[in-house]
């Protein structure tokens, strides 16, 4: 039996296998000695860091073939050392072959994620578009390369996402579309089962929330208004613009008056003035052009008529009775024909 009395003068071959996600400690080195190298059938194998520590020696090996696990990739293109031996002492004669190889770790996993929000409160316009990289997507060809991807939060991913193949994300970019408000967690996968989570916040403005101010009309005339008020930067998208008002009575024409009715920063409370009885729609848009719309009803006041005279009429006799309220008066004059005239 020939030995090689100095290391390295045989060389071991070496499959590496990289851990399967970025940072595991999941790889491998298969070492295989040629059988040309005169080692004898049964030897030992050990592996050998960067620094010079012994990592592992192997049990007594039937054969010329040995495979290190749970190893981590190495950086800056650092290698593994492997000898092998016909004893534990691995002496300088002992060692009938050696090599090296390096581990690579995959890029790590990533997700770039931009998120566009609501423009108006209630609304499902939210997006969130991802940008995965790293990891390793699959080999070409193969119907499960890619990245998966599914996600928790207010608006649930279609039913049949998971982070199982087919991969839902096959090109660089996905848009999560038709979101509501909250906080989502979002996991991708690459080939090998890797994960990456991040979490995004969609946002929504508050709601557009005003006060109204009626003052009912006196009789069937144009004397009623309603005041809206209440309005702020706590209410939509004023934005540095502020609040349009318009308003409408049910079968009649829309009242939109240019400008804006309640700019910012004073948020001053607008009133609708000369308003005949009746309901009206009125409608409060912000910066955004997200409304709020309510009806409103200017009611009718009729205020109780005033009735002046106290004089006792005899049988045959006439007198005149005044009646009147803010806008009318009546003069009655009383007796067996009497006669009703109206004064405006």
């Amino acid at each position: 039996m020939s030995k090689v009395g100095v290391w390295g003068q045989c060389q071991v071959n070496i499959l590496a296998t990289s851990p399967l996600c970025y940072g595991q400690s999941s790889g491998s080195l298969q070492a295989t000695v040629n059988s040309s190298c005169g080692c004898p059938p049964s030897v030992y194998f050990r592996i050998i860091s960067p620094t010079g520590a012994v990592l592992e020696t192997s049990p007594l090996v039937n054969g010329l073939s040995y495979t290190f696990n749970n190893l981590p990739a190495l950086p800056n293109g650092q290698s593994y050392s492997v000898q092998v031996s016909e004893n534990l002492t691995f002496g300088q004669f002992d060692i009938c072959a050696s090599g090296g190889a390096s581990l690579v770790d995959y890029a790590q996993l990533n997700v770039l994620a931009t998120t566009t929000n609501i423009l108006c409160n209630g609304q499902s316009t939210g997006t969130i578009n991802l940008s995965p990289s790293g990891g390793f997507i699959g080999p070409f060809g193969n119907s499960c390369r890619g990245y998966s991807l599914t996600w928790t939060g207010p608006t649930s991913p279609p039913s049949n996402f998971s982070l199982a193949c087919p991969p839902e994300i096959t090109t660089s970019n996905f848009q999560m579309s038709n979101l509501t408000a909250g906080t989502y967690q979002i996991t991708i996968a690459d080939y090998n089962g890797c994960q990456a989570t991040i979490t995004q916040i969609v946002t929504q403005p508050p709601i557009i929330d005003p006060q109204f101010q009626i003052v009912n009309a006196t009789c069937a005339n144009g004397t009623g208004s309603i005041t809206v008020g209440g309005l702020g930067t706590g209410d939509g998208t004023p934005g540095n613009v502020g609040f349009n008002v318009s308003w409408q009575l049910t079968g009649s024409t829309l009242n939109n008056p240019t400008g804006v009715e309640i700019p910012f920063p004073g948020f001053l409370n607008y009133p609708i003035n000369n308003l005949n009885p009746g309901t009206y729609s009125i409608t409060i848009t912000d910066n955004n052009g997200c409304v709020n719309s309510t009806q409103q009803t200017v009611g009718i006041t009729n205020p109780s008529p005033i009735i002046v005279g106290t004089q006792i009429l005899c049988a045959g006799a006439q007198a005149q009775l005044s009646i009147s309220n803010n806008n009318h008066q009546l003069q009655v004059t009383l007796g067996f024909h009497p006669i009703i005239q109206l004064l405006r």
